[in-house]
């Protein structure tokens, strides 16, 4: 789950950024390397509203965790938040800002919710010697 989770944060961020105003052409010029430095601009708005997904990921599995089950809830969470990662990676060129938000909070809310259930089967598969 870790993979899954980790690798939606950094997908997140690597998909709203942009590199600086200043290198038009794109290419970094050898002769000015201390002038140059790698400077990447976030888009932090995006960057946070896909973060507070998490909130709403931890609430719906509060309530969900119980009502569905903890199997139905974890592989149905991971699934969806799979296949919104994976359009998020595909369409990331596409300059969809409101997409990318959509799907990114989507993936975010999913993963969440996959990382939460996980912790919580966890605990209860394993005896009290092994916790």
């Amino acid at each position: 789950f870790a993979f899954c989770y980790y690798g939606t944060i950094i997908a997140v961020t690597r998909v709203f950024e942009a590199p600086d105003e200043e290198d038009k052409d794109g290419y970094d010029d050898l002769a000015n390397d201390d002038e140059n430095q790698d400077v990447v601009q976030f888009d932090y708005s995006a960057i946070f509203i896909s973060s507070s997904a998490e909130l709403v990921g931890t609430a719906l599995v509060v309530f969900l965790v119980d009502r569905a089950g903890r199997i139905a809830s974890q592989v149905s969470s991971y699934l969806v938040g799979g296949i919104c990662l994976f359009l998020l990676c595909f369409f990331s060129e596409s300059g969809n800002r409101p997409f990318l938000i959509s799907v990114s909070f989507g993936a975010r809310v999913c993963e969440m919710m996959g990382s939460c259930v996980t912790w919580v089967t966890t605990a209860e598969v394993l005896t009290t010697e092994i916790r």
